[in-house]
Parts: C-alpha cells; sequence; structure tokens
C-alpha cells in the first residue's frame, strides 16, 4: 500500500457517520485553507493521544476513564523497567520508552481508527471510526506472538482455545470496552458504588481480581454430583490448568502466587456396570 493510501479519508462512508457530521479542523485544528501550507499550520496529526483535548467532548466518561487504563498508561511495561534496572539508568529508558513502546497502543485513535505497523499501517477503514477494534487488525496485532497465536492455533501440533475453535469468539467477547477504557472499572462488579473506595492503578494485567473468571460465564463447574469432578475454590485453578500446557510449574507460580492447592485429590477410574 503506498503512503498516501494509508492516509486518504473515505470521505463517501466517513460523512455518513457520526463523526462525520464534524469538520477537520474541529479534531486536528490547522486552518481551513486551499494552501497546504496554511491548512497544515498548527495542525494536530492524532487529537486523540489527549483524550482531554478533543474526544472528551463527546465521550467524557470514556476520555476520563482512560487514564485508568493499562492500554493507555501502559504501567505493566513500567512496573518492567522499575524492577529490573536501576535509577540511574531510568532517564535513557524513557527516551527508548517513548520511541518505541509508547508507538504500539496509547491512544483511542490507535484502537478505533489506525492498525499498527505490523499488520500494514495507516486508518482501518479510510478514517471511519470504528466502535469495535477488529481482533486481527487491532488486538492480535500487537498481542500476537503469543496471545493470539496460541488463541487461534497457530502453534504447530496445538489446537487454538475451545472458545475460538467452538464458540467463534474474538477477544472483546471477553475484554469488553469498559474493561479496556478503565481497568479499575471491574472493582464496581463486585463492590457498590456507595462504598469508599479507593481507586489504585494498576501495575500489572495481573493485578487486583482476575475477571472474567472461567465461573463468569460457566456458573455451573465446581457443582458436579460425583465431587471428585468439582473444582479446586481458589480462582485461578482454570488459569493455571490451562496454562500447564505452556508453562513450567515455576512459571505459573510466579504469576500466579495466590493459585497454591488446597489439597490434593486423588482420582480413581470409575468403570461403568
Amino acid at each position: 500500500m503506498e503512503p498516501w493510501e494509508k492516509v486518504l479519508v473515505d470521505f463517501v462512508n466517513f460523512s455518513d457517520t457520526k463523526h462525520g457530521e464534524t469538520t477537520c479542523i474541529e479534531c486536528h485544528q490547522g486552518a481551513q485553507d486551499g494552501n497546504k501550507d496554511v491548512a497544515h499550520s498548527g495542525m494536530i496529526v492524532d487529537p486523540s493521544a489527549n483524550p482531554s483535548l478533543v474526544c472528551n467532548d463527546c465521550h467524557n466518561k470514556q476520555a476520563k476513564n482512560i487514564e485508568n487504563s493499562l492500554h493507555y498508561s501502559l504501567q505493566g511495561y513500567w512496573t518492567a523497567i522499575d524492577t529490573r534496572s536501576a535509577p540511574e539508568n531510568h532517564e535513557a529508558l524513557e527516551t527508548m520508552f517513548g520511541n518505541h513502546c509508547s508507538s504500539c497502543h496509547t491512544t483511542c485513535g490507535d484502537c478505533h481508527i489506525s492498525q499498527p505497523n505490523s499488520v500494514g499501517g495507516g486508518f482501518i477503514s479510510g478514517h471511519v471510526i470504528e466502535k469495535t477494534p477488529s481482533m486481527t487488525r487491532n488486538c492480535t496485532a500487537c498481542h500476537g506472538s503469543r496471545v493470539g497465536n496460541e488463541f487461534l492455533g497457530k502453534h504447530e501440533g496445538i489446537p487454538g482455545d475451545v472458545h475460538f475453535r467452538v464458540g467463534r469468539m474474538n477477544c472483546v467477547s471477553c475484554h469488553s470496552g469498559t474493561d479496556m477504557h478503565d481497568s479499575t472499572e471491574a472493582c464496581t462488579e463486585c463492590h457498590s458504588p456507595t462504598e469508599d473506595l479507593e481507586l489504585v492503578n494498576s501495575d500489572t494485567r495481573y493485578s487486583g481480581a482476575q475477571v472474567p473468571s472461567c465461573e463468569s460465564c460457566h456458573p455451573e463447574v465446581g457443582v458436579a454430583e460425583d465431587t471428585t469432578s468439582n473444582t479446586p475454590s481458589t480462582a485461578n485453578n482454570c488459569l493455571v490448568r490451562y496454562a500447564t500446557r505452556f508453562l513450567t510449574q515455576a512459571a505459573i507460580a510466579a504469576m500466579y502466587p495466590s493459585a497454591r492447592p488446597q489439597a490434593i485429590h486423588t482420582l480413581v477410574p470409575q468403570t461403568p456396570t
């Protein structure tokens, strides 16, 4: 694809959308002028880089909450950097972080308007703003080497996730817009809004409650008539069981320190009579 094609606005389809009712300079600034240099003077290439600047006018809740999102803050990466490198190196690391890490997912437009360079870059659909990001052109374009390939079954000899193979589910089937926009909002799934909660930004993707859990969609698990089939009581057991195909026990223990076995059960096969 030619560079100009990546930024070509599909005026016909874009004009039919709600966002198409606004003018270019309402979001991108610049000037309404026939001269290219004058028109681009003061232009903001990515207005969504600062959600409070433009997006907040119509999407005030999302623009406010996005600061708590790991996609926006990339706090998980900073946690790793702070842990693995001495403070005197942080200034140089911040520069490298801005040149590389921050070029992936950080803004509203990175998910809803554009696609990463790993899948070609440029607009997804001629600047049409997609309410639901594409799984292959957005989600797995960044989360593809491990998560995407495993989920889709691209590893030789290992079938894809049952949710994809049988249910044809995609990323947003479990990871809702609320989860993506605000990683703290999951707290209200168990706590009432009237409770005095102190919302703290997540340090990593394993911080806080691991939701959705298997029981979120399968509440019947662990209630079998044959008690030897019941699932253990810890919330992470399902994750640990599925992860054993790919991770060592040491790695699992490091990821889920609370997922220690509560007891050891010996299962005896029953012969039908």
